[in-house]
């Protein structure tokens, strides 16, 4: 009778009936205790209603009784995996190996149990040695596919999943890793159909939702995008990930504190999840709640020590700082290297190293000026963004000196100026999808004698290619706010205005300074009527900053508002797009007001499309520059719109942007020494209609005639400080010519 009941529990098992099996089993088992096959069967019943705990005891009892069971240990293995004793599983799934080594399915739990271990090679290894034994296996195709999501192989993540899709035509899981492969290839429209693909087929599918927002964010469909992850919080509530990316969509949609919100609920989610943790600090730094933005980045940085872009992201961050110094800022990024470089520096320049990491081709040495420079660009930022117009002009240049172009794009950015890179470039690659390793190996493909990093720490910079030297000299310019603290990094570019001589001990690169100017701007190419300046026309002086809330602290608004109680009847315009954030907007009235300033003279706009903020400078008759992190861009439109830029410069290259435009224009009265010497210059001024009058007519053209928007100028700089240093037979030490 007991073999008939067992055979029942049995039937309702394959059935999927796990009640009735279980009752089933239990009626075998109070017959007969030593039934060591229902004891089995109703352990894997316990696992799979979620009861891992009382599965472990009932077959490690059947283990005990037959020790030799392929079948019991691979089943007791995934019961110690769901209680998270993971060396307990993998004992168990490599002792069902032992047993049955020509069979998949304890090969494919093993596997399973690497990828959650995050030992995502081992586990490449492990899924490739089950589709030796089982080739038509659609399951084992679509996780391998994710390890290699997971180590930046997307090419290879592409076929596996593929080849899932072609062996289970329905396998709505397949469809949704697919589409966030093809997102990280750049093809977010391809992904967008796939993802789709998979709600068509499985329509409640919350990660399908997920990757379906990422597809849209991509292509700048935000509000699409939060759509996407709005039904896939509504559908899993507890996915961090969808929380998470909301908020990333809510801040392109100016929505600040929505944004912070999400995070937050993410964290709430997922309370390990460090990405989750970094993205709450940006939005609190931000919203200018510094002192528990740097809680949650330090949470962040506790979860994920080994994770070099969340302490670059850290670190960018520090500059904003009001008590920011050389010093601090060295040793921070010392302490970078020394966690994700310094085993990369320049100790390893030589051929040996280059093949040490996988290189096929090694950097050339070139032997004479007369030969074609090879110059690479690393950059996010290839586009319409500060490091772009700040290097455009000086890259056009440079094909008429002799200079072959290898751009190296990290982030995909379409418009006018990213065309006009790819224009002047021998190459433009898109290199955000491959590992540090294999972009490497493509950039020492190339064989470039020079390779320029254009993004320091700030987002989407790709340091760890440089640590990897894949170019005999390695240079970072423009996009560093200071020292890049990489071993590997050999030449800092910049001027003596933003780099003093007495700086040069807190930078671990070599310092290059061009003799004019670092940078030549592009302006833009919209045209814009300077407004007549109404402190000229005898209406009330507007003062403004548009510059990131982030850098206004206590000490600014006192000097601020001790300006505007100078100037009887005059008020402050700030912009940014993050002040249609209305508790930002209340952090800011209170900033001012404790240093005495009537909310009544601030003026706080939020977003508006680059041709309006460019016409809002003619509500503008002064502007005032933030410390210790100046503006960039800004104080370039500032003066393009005929407005001056009063600016007191620190010790930090950050606090030291406008110092350099001001000077290489020929403004350097607009530059304070002191504190007192800047309130000055900003009251003297507004006193000055007539200086205001003839500032508004006459800076554009200044600043157009300067060597500010003189690109072939910077290019021929830069070109002989590059020649100095590639055409050198002795090494580094040559001395390069210095302003």
């Amino acid at each position: 009778m007991s073999s008939i009941e067992f055979q029942s529990a049995v039937n309702h098992h394959l059935a999927g009936h796990l009640a009735e099996a279980e009752e089933a089993y239990r009626r075998v088992l109070a017959k007969s205790p030593s039934h060591i096959d229902a004891m089995h069967g109703l352990g894997v019943i316990a696992l799979q209603m979620g009861r891992p705990r009382e599965a472990v005891e009932l077959i490690g009892c059947a283990v005990a009784a037959r020790p030799g069971v392929m079948s019991f240990l691979s089943n007791l293995g995934m019961a110690h995996q769901a209680l998270g004793q993971h060396v307990e599983a993998e004992a168990a799934f490599r002792q069902a190996i032992e047993m049955g080594p020509n069979v998949a399915g304890p090969f494919f739990n093993l596997a399973n149990l690497l990828k959650e271990k995050k030992q995502l090679t081992a586990a490449v290894d492990t899924y490739l040695r089950v589709l030796v034994l089982q080739a038509d296996n659609p399951a084992a195709h679509n996780n391998l596919g994710n390890c290699y999501h997971a180590l930046g192989r997307f090419d290879e993540a592409h076929q596996s999943l593929l080849q899932a899709i072609q062996l289970r035509p329905d396998y709505a899981e397949a469809y949704l890793n697919l589409g966030s492969v093809l997102t990280a290839l750049g093809r977010p429209a391809e992904a967008e159909a796939t993802c789709r693909e998979a709600l068509r087929r499985q329509p409640n599918l919350p990660e399908a939702y997920v990757n379906l927002g990422l597809s849209l964010f991509a292509q700048d469909r935000f509000e699409e995008a939060a759509e996407a992850y709005r039904q896939a919080a509504v559908r899993a509530p507890g996915l961090a990930t969808a929380h998470e990316n909301l908020g990333l969509a809510l801040l392109q949609l100016e929505r600040l504190s929505d944004a912070v919100t999400s995070y937050r609920r993410a964290i709430d989610a997922a309370p390990n999840r460090a990405d989750a943790w970094a993205r709450l600090a940006n939005g609190l730094m931000t919203q200018r709640q510094t002192v528990e933005a740097e809680e949650c980045f330090r949470r962040a940085l506790e979860l994920e020590r080994d994770n070099p872009s969340l302490w670059s992201e850290w670190l960018h961050w520090q500059l904003y700082r009001s008590d920011v110094t050389l010093t601090s800022i060295a040793d921070r990024h010392a302490e970078w290297n020394r966690r994700f470089g310094s085993s990369c520096g320049k100790e390893s320049t030589s051929h040996a190293h280059a093949n040490s990491i996988g290189l096929r081709h090694t950097p050339r040495v070139i032997k004479s000026p007369d030969k074609k420079l090879r110059l690479g660009l690393v950059s996010a930022d290839f586009g319409r963004h500060p490091v772009g117009r700040f290097s455009i002009r000086t890259v056009e240049a440079l094909a008429s000196l002799n200079v072959e172009i290898f751009c190296y794009s990290t982030c995909r950015r379409g418009g006018e100026i990213n065309d006009r890179f790819r224009r002047c470039a021998v190459e433009m690659r898109e290199v955000g999808h491959l590992t540090d390793d294999d972009a490497a190996g493509l950039i020492a493909a190339d064989q470039v004698d020079v390779l320029i990093d254009l993004s320091g720490h700030t987002a989407g910079n790709r340091l760890g290619v440089f640590a990897r030297r894949p170019a005999r000299v390695q240079a970072t310019w423009i996009g560093s706010e200071g020292t890049t603290g990489l071993a590997a990094m050999d030449y800092f570019i910049c001027d003596e205005r933003v780099v003093p001589r007495s700086a040069d001990r807190f930078y671990c690169e070599r310092v290059i300074r061009l003799p004019t100017s670092y940078v030549a701007w592009d302006p833009p190419v919209e045209s814009h009527v300077v407004a007549p300046s109404s402190g000229a026309l005898g209406q009330p002086v507007t003062f403004a900053s548009f510059n990131n809330p982030a850098k206004y602290h206590a000490g600014l608004a006192e000097l601020w508002s001790q300006i505007l109680d100078r100037v009887p009847g005059s008020r402050l315009v700030l912009q940014s797009r993050h002040l249609t954030d209305q508790a930002l907007r209340r952090n800011l009235i209170d900033l001012f007001a404790a240093s005495g300033t009537d909310p009544h003279r601030l003026d706080l706009r939020g977003w508006q499309t680059y041709p309006q903020l460019l016409d809002t400078y003619g509500e503008v008759d002064i502007a005032l520059d933030p410390f210790p992190f100046g503006g960039g861009a800004t104080t370039c439109d500032a003066l393009w719109m005929g407005v001056p830029v009063v600016t007191w410069p620190g010790e930090t290259f950050s606090s030291r942007h406008s110092c350099s435009y001001l000077t290489t224009i020929g403004m350097t009265e607009l530059i304070a020494d002191s504190a007192n010497e800047y309130v000055e210059i900003a009251v003297g001024l507004a006193n000055d209609h007539e200086r205001l009058r003839t500032l508004r007519t006459t800076l554009r053209q200044q600043m157009a005639d300067s060597p500010l928007c003189d690109g072939q100028n910077c290019a021929r700089e830069l070109v002989a400080a590059l020649h100095a240093i590639c055409f050198d037979e002795v090494g580094f030490d040559h001395p390069l010519p210095q302003s």
